[in-house]
């Protein structure tokens, strides 16, 4: 049972600064310019939200429920979603940073990572089948084991995968990425 409840409340900089997160639930809320820098969220649950421009990065995530929520232009480094609660977890990412978060093992299908830096970012294992990362930056991006059949790379770059390593049918990329997919055999594309 969550300590506190908010329903379709828009939170600013200036409402948000005193609320405690750990077990908290917002259903409905927006949250725009909000920050959130290493905050403790464990056991607070999100459903139908939206954040807009807020910095969480660095917070924590045990046991976090995402339902249906939406990022646009926020700032999320280091962020380990993969500690988050998986029960009907469902995302999506609009103009984002996400470096150095872990998605590991996570089922991403159908998820949207659209023109997002996503550096060193964490994909091994995860099902990202169906996933849109259009426009995205993969540098050093992890991939092993990782479902991307059916996925969009078609305009993401900086990526390397390897397709002996990962599921890739029906993944769609250009012909601009297919040196992230030659890379592994050591071929060089002219």
């Amino acid at each position: 049972m969550p300590t506190y409840y908010f329903s379709d409340t828009q939170f600013t900089p200036s409402n948000v600064r005193d609320l405690l997160f750990t077990e908290v639930e917002f259903e409905d809320c927006e949250f725009d310019g909000c920050p959130f820098i290493e905050s403790d969220l464990t056991n607070t649950t999100f459903t139908n939200c939206t954040f807009r421009s807020c910095d969480l990065s660095q917070s924590k995530l045990r046991n976090t429920a995402f339902r249906n929520v939406r990022f646009i232009d926020c700032k999320l480094l280091g962020l380990r979603f993969d500690q988050s609660n998986t029960f009907q977890l469902e995302l999506g990412f609009e103009q984002c940073r996400l470096d150095y978060s872990s998605f590991y093992g996570l089922n991403l299908s159908n998820t949207d990572f659209i023109s997002c830096q996503m550096h060193e970012v964490e994909l091994v294992e995860a099902n990202l089948q169906q996933s849109n990362l259009s426009n995205s930056d993969l540098l050093d991006a992890a991939f092993g084991n990782t479902n991307l059949n059916g996925a969009n790379l078609t305009t993401a770059y900086n990526f390397i995968l390897n397709p002996n390593e990962n599921s890739l049918n029906k993944t769609r990329v250009s012909l601009s990425g297919l040196p992230g997919l030659l890379t592994t055999f050591n071929l060089q594309v002219e």
